[in-house]
């Protein structure tokens, strides 16, 4: 859940990048949603075995 002090930083984040525009609410929620959906794909831990693996890779 995104909480209203969260919409309005990102509000403020995004007045500085498009300054003299506006955003309404449901557009600010609908762009804080895809960025968690992006940050949710994006951010993933790297399962252990992997990590080994690299680690393997990049010292030899």
């Amino acid at each position: 859940m995104i909480t209203k002090e969260e919409l309005e930083e990102l509000r403020k984040i995004w007045q500085e990048e498009h300054p003299g525009k506006e955003i309404n609410d449901e557009q600010l929620l609908a762009m804080a949603q895809r960025l968690l959906t992006a940050t949710e794909i994006i951010y993933r831990p790297i399962p252990k075995e992997k990590a080994d693996k690299f680690r393997k890779i990049k010292t030899t």
